[in-house]
């Protein structure tokens, strides 16, 4: 009984996990693609600022446009630190549930009775049922 306990507990906890780090990740993912729809309006405004400049005077300079160019770099910024915060949440997930690259370990499981090993025997132990 404390077996079945303890493994609806553990796929209780990593199903919190998943669905929490999940979520973040989806919230990060959605403000990065905000972001990148605003840096694409901020070059077409960009574009459009040279061309009216352009044509109107034959000639372009960059004090016009040096606004929109740095809200671009620093959209940029936050897209890098966003997709650092990705990986990171990744990384906490793995290291809370256990499955690191380090402690990553196959587990073979009796299809008879549920009996989990971590190396693989010939027959299970508790009901005796060959293990392929």
């Amino acid at each position: 009984m404390a077996d079945i306990k303890n493994s609806f507990s553990k796929g209780l906890t990593m199903l919190n996990v998943k669905t929490s780090t999940f979520l973040e990740i989806n919230k990060i993912k959605t403000y990065i693609s905000t972001l990148t729809g605003e840096i694409e309006t901020l070059k077409k405004e960009i574009g459009d600022l040279v061309y009216q400049e352009w044509s109107a005077t034959d000639n372009v300079t960059l004090d016009m446009i040096s606004d929109k160019l740095n809200a671009i770099k620093e959209k940029q910024e936050i897209i890098k630190t966003q997709e650092e915060e990705v990986v990171r949440l990744n990384e906490s997930e793995k290291q809370i549930l256990g499955a690191s690259e380090t402690a990553q370990q196959a587990v073979l499981v009796c299809p008879n009775c549920g009996q989990t090993y971590d190396a693989a025997p010939k027959f299970c132990r508790k009901c005796g049922t060959k293990m392929n």
